[in-house]
């Protein structure tokens, strides 16, 4: 796990939040709370500050209700 990712893990979880790292197919994703799986990356945006947990989250749900509608 790198630095980036680690430091998000340790923010999310300061917040109370509960993180599992987990596969789909060859990649490591991290479901959050039991719920949305990020990647990696994702996990390094919200490092960085990009954006907060429930920007992503919101974020997150839009993509997919649009996937599932178009």
């Amino acid at each position: 796990m790198d630095d980036r990712i680690r430091r998000a893990t340790e923010k999310l979880e300061n917040e109370g939040h509960s993180i599992n790292r987990i596969f789909l197919g060859c990649e490591p994703y991290y479901q959050i709370d039991g719920g949305a799986a990020i990647t990696g990356e994702e996990m390094r945006d919200l490092a960085d500050g990009v954006y907060s947990f429930a920007e992503l989250r919101d974020d997150l749900l839009t993509r997919r209700r649009t996937q599932e509608e178009g």
